[in-house]
C-alpha cells in the first residue's frame, strides 16, 4: 500500500472513528469519499437508518462521484492529447 493509501485508511475511519482525530484532521477527513461511504454503511447496517437519514450522505457521495468523474475525464483527455503530440500513443 502506498503512503496515500495509508492516509486514506487513517482519515476515513476504517481503523478508528474520525471523531478522535484532531479538529484539523477531521476537516481533512471530510474530503475523503471513503469517510462518507463508511458513515453511510454504518448508519444503514448497524443503526438501521432509512433513506431519509442517509440522503445527505448519498448526495455527498454523488457529488464526489460527479467531481471525480469529471476530473478523471479531463485528465484522460489531456493524457491522450499529450501522447498524440509526442507520437507515443502507438507504442503501447
Amino acid at each position: 500500500m502506498t503512503v496515500a493509501g495509508y492516509l486514506v485508511v487513517l482519515l476515513s475511519g476504517v481503523l478508528f472513528p474520525t471523531q478522535v482525530l484532531p479538529a484539523w484532521l477531521q476537516r481533512l477527513a471530510k474530503l475523503v469519499p471513503l469517510t462518507h461511504g463508511l458513515e453511510g454503511m454504518r448508519l444503514a447496517l448497524l443503526q438501521g437508518q432509512g433513506f431519509g437519514r442517509l440522503a445527505g450522505t448519498i448526495l455527498t457521495l454523488c457529488a464526489f462521484a460527479a467531481a471525480l468523474l469529471a476530473g478523471g475525464l479531463i485528465a484522460f483527455n489531456a493524457a491522450v492529447r499529450a501522447t498524440k503530440k509526442t507520437g507515443s500513443l502507438t507504442e503501447f
